[in-house]
Formats: C-alpha cells, sequence, structure tokens
C-alpha cells in the first residue's frame, strides 16, 4: 500500500492504549465441608429409646429430659458400653414365678390302687385289685427282708420297683449292707443289656430271690420272670428329688400300669407300697 494514504498521527494525540485488565480479587477461602475430617468425631450414639418414636415424647417429668449441656460421651466410654442396648420388659410385666405343686401322694390302699389303674389301664380287672394289695408297715430294705423265704429254687420272692437306675442300684447296696441280702437280680436299663437279663432269668440257677427294677425294664421282661407263688411287687413310694414316684413319673406310670394289669391276670402276686 502507498504510505501516503496512511492517516497521519497527530501530536496531540495519545497512542491508542488497551483496555487496563481487572485485577483479581482475593478471594477468601471458603471452608469446605471436608475442613472439618481432621476434627474430633463426634460421639456416637449409645443408647436408644425403645419406648417411643417420637423424640420429643415426655416419659414422665424432668428427670427424664436430656439437657443440651450434658457431658458428651467420649470414644472411650462408648468402648464400655454394653455391645446392645437392654431389651424392653415383655408387656405385662415380668413372669410370675409357677409354685411348686406338691408331689402326689402314693396310693395308700386298694381303692386308691384300683382308681389309678383303671385311669391309666381301663382294661384291666380294676375291682379286683383291692383285694390283693397289702400295706407294709416297715421301712424299704426291713420290709424286703421280712418278704424273702430263701431256698435255692428258681423263684423271685420279691421284686421292687423305683423310679430310676440309681435309685434301684442303690437299694441294692442298701439290701446288702444291711440285711444280709448278698444277691438282688438288677432289672434295670442303666448298662444293662436286655436280651442277658433274659437269659439269666431263664438259665442262671440258683436264681436271687429279691430283684430291683425300673417300670420300663419290668414291664418289657415282665413274661420272663419267674414268680414263686405268693410273691410280692412292692413300690417305692417316696418321692424322689422332682417329687415323683413311680405312680406319677411321665414315663413310668404307663409301663407300671401294664404290669399291675398283667400280673392281676396272670399270676397271684400281691401289690404293696412302702414309702
Amino acid at each position: 500500500m502507498n504510505d501516503d494514504l496512511d492517516e497521519p498521527q497527530f501530536e496531540h494525540e495519545e497512542p491508542l492504549q488497551q483496555p487496563a485488565r481487572k485485577k483479581k480479587k482475593d478471594k477468601k477461602k471458603r471452608a469446605r465441608d471436608d475442613d472439618d475430617d481432621d476434627a474430633a468425631p463426634a460421639a456416637p450414639t449409645i443408647l436408644e429409646d425403645f419406648g417411643s418414636d417420637d423424640d420429643d415424647v415426655d416419659d414422665g417429668g424432668s428427670a427424664g429430659e436430656v439437657k443440651d449441656d450434658a457431658p458428651a460421651v467420649t470414644p472411650a466410654a462408648a468402648s464400655k458400653a454394653p455391645a446392645a442396648a437392654a431389651k424392653p420388659p415383655a408387656a405385662g410385666g415380668p413372669a410370675k414365678k409357677q409354685r411348686k405343686r406338691p408331689p402326689l401322694a402314693a396310693p395308700c390302699d386298694g381303692a386308691a390302687w384300683a382308681a389309678w389303674l383303671r385311669d391309666l389301664a381301663p382294661d384291666a380287672p380294676a375291682d379286683a385289685l383291692p383285694a390283693r394289695c397289702v400295706a407294709p408297715r416297715e421301712g424299704l430294705v426291713e420290709a424286703v427282708a421280712a418278704r424273702v423265704r430263701g431256698g435255692r429254687g428258681r423263684a423271685v420272692d420279691v421284686v421292687v420297683v423305683c423310679t430310676s437306675a440309681k435309685r434301684a442300684a442303690d437299694l441294692a447296696k442298701a439290701l446288702r449292707d444291711h440285711a444280709k441280702i448278698r444277691r438282688a437280680f438288677k432289672l434295670f436299663g442303666k448298662h444293662k443289656d436286655r436280651k442277658e437279663q433274659e437269659r439269666a432269668l431263664a438259665t442262671l440257677s440258683p436264681l436271687p430271690r429279691v430283684a430291683v427294677a425300673t417300670p420300663a425294664r419290668l414291664e418289657a421282661l415282665r413274661g420272663k420272670v419267674p414268680w414263686a407263688p405268693g410273691a410280692e411287687l412292692l413300690i417305692d413310694g417316696a418321692p424322689d428329688a422332682k417329687g415323683y414316684t413311680p405312680f406319677t413319673q411321665a414315663d413310668a406310670k404307663g409301663a407300671l400300669a401294664l404290669t399291675v394289669a398283667a400280673l392281676m391276670k396272670d399270676t397271684d402276686v400281691v401289690f404293696g407300697v412302702v414309702s
């Protein structure tokens, strides 16, 4: 281009200046939400109110209100708190203790025997039972010793029924120590095989004249026992630690009733209770 065509620059004109840049304002550093990460953690919630979902509900006066200036729970104290809050009490208040019922007495006469047998074995000849019941006045050991006839035959004079195998074993020991009855046949299931007991009852000679038994095992062996004429079935009527007798124990009374009913039909065995 021709330089003459350029517009002249007059001396009084100031050179074209660039627009001034705006100064950056120093913005104050805003506190970030995550600046508090380094601060001490808030105290954890230890106790929960199980009584109501509404935190504003007054549960009984100012004594139950929590003040805002209450001291915070520290993590150290929180670690000592129980892992779970206590469960609220069941509706209706604490459960009432059930009164222990007194043990039912064993039948003391023939009429009570008959009523007991009629309830458990309706088909048994319960009406004939009172005539075959006796009431020994001695203690158990003395009553057994008085009914042993002796002899070397293969017949059993007395069988004593107890609530448990341990009680039967203790009776056998007492008979040996205090009544000089050295041999008593043990008809119970603790460490005793039923098949072995059947073989002994069939082949052992001389056979012990006394046997101690539990209701269930005697019921299983009732057809194998060689009863002597006029033999006696005595029941240990003293309650055990839980208040039961062979007449009331749940897993014993049914077996005893079946044994009594069968012996009434097939033998002349006499029945008695020693308490």
